[in-house]
């Protein structure tokens, strides 16, 4: 599965942020970050990380869990990422959705229908500050 390079996510959300802005009658100059509070619109990495722990939700069954010896609180709750030690693997879909998942409230994950996980989830990613959500979803070049 393919990845994604900040540079790509860089040109989608200029085009994002001024079609937003078209569709709001807002100014060239005015700030994203109120853009998006205005119009309850999740950016193009928000939309990245909805669409990872979508992904990850469905596949779940295929994902393997963080299991070991030492008993601890999140023993068997969170999920392993495939061995990537390159940056162009640490892009990829394999390793970024089980990261991304594993970010995601407990009480998110447990709901029982894919729809009521998206809405929920949508709402907590609207909560959450957008630098947080980015954070996660990037990978720096080393």
């Amino acid at each position: 599965m393919g990845g994604v390079t900040n540079n790509h996510l860089k040109k989608l959300e200029t085009v994002h942020k001024w079609v937003i802005k078209i569709i709001w009658n807002k100014s060239y100059q005015y700030p994203s970050d109120e853009l998006y509070k205005v119009s309850q619109l999740l950016d193009i990495r928000q939309l990245y990380y909805m669409a990872l722990s979508r992904y990850q939700r469905q596949n779940i069954s295929n994902a393997s869990l963080n299991i070991h010896n030492h008993d601890t609180r999140i023993r068997g709750k969170l999920l392993k990422y495939p061995p990537m030690t390159k940056t162009i693997g640490q892009r990829s879909f394999q390793f970024l959705a089980p990261r991304v998942y594993n970010t995601i409230p407990n009480e998110i994950k447990q709901l029982k229908t894919h729809k009521s996980f998206a809405n929920k989830l949508r709402r907590s990613i609207l909560l959450r500050p957008r630098a947080e959500i980015h954070q996660i979803v990037d990978v720096k070049h080393s």
